[in-house]
């Protein structure tokens, strides 16, 4: 008897995205640090990575379809992140341009910093 070989893939095996999503994630721990609203990209970072682990686990195990699944929805949380820190950093710059500078933007810091010591 021989063993059902798994599906064959018509264009090749599908991403895992896992570089990207790793970048994302780390990029938007760095852009937190300037613009709080980056925050969700930090989640949205570590389900891309969490989906796009699953791809090679799936494949592995010959399951193609859930492999492509896997993909898809690693492929959407990547970009998410990606637009979470895009939007970040327009958050950032504009706060930078409403507050004066770097110097406005470092004395709002610091009465905030001042509120919440208090």
């Amino acid at each position: 008897m021989s063993t059902p070989q798994p599906p064959q893939l018509a264009a090749g095996a599908p991403q895992t995205y896992l570089v990207p999503s790793i970048i994302g994630t780390v990029a938007s721990f760095i852009v937190c640090c300037l613009s709080c609203f980056s925050l969700p990209g930090i989640a949205t970072g570590i389900v891309a990575i969490v989906y796009g682990n699953k791809v090679s686990k799936l494949l592995a195990a010959g399951d193609v379809v859930g492999a492509v699944t896997a993909s898809r929805t690693a492929k959407i949380w990547m970009w998410v992140t990606f637009g979470i820190i895009a939007l970040g950093v327009v958050v950032f710059v504009v706060s930078l341009l409403t507050m004066g500078g770097i110097d406005g933007y470092m004395a709002r810091m610091q009465e905030i910093r001042g509120q919440l010591g208090q």
